[in-house]
């Protein structure tokens, strides 16, 4: 979490891989994400949608609120 603030404060793109962990803290950790890599199932249980495409659309919009 401290390097994404260090490199979001210095203009630097932050990305991240994920599989796994815990929901909470990812979702902590997505809003300072701009990259964002993680396998179809697990977007669709921590969007808590079963499309794919809607997983996608409600990642991205913890991003952008």
């Amino acid at each position: 979490m401290r390097a994404a603030w260090i490199a979001r404060e210095a203009g630097i793109p932050v990305v991240a891989d994920f599989e796994g962990g815990d929901s909470a803290l990812l979702r902590e950790l997505m809003a300072l994400v701009d990259h964002l890599i993680v396998p179809s199932g697990f977007a669709q249980a921590l969007a808590g949608e079963t499309d794919p495409q809607a997983a996608v659309a409600k990642l991205c919009a913890l991003r952008e609120g």
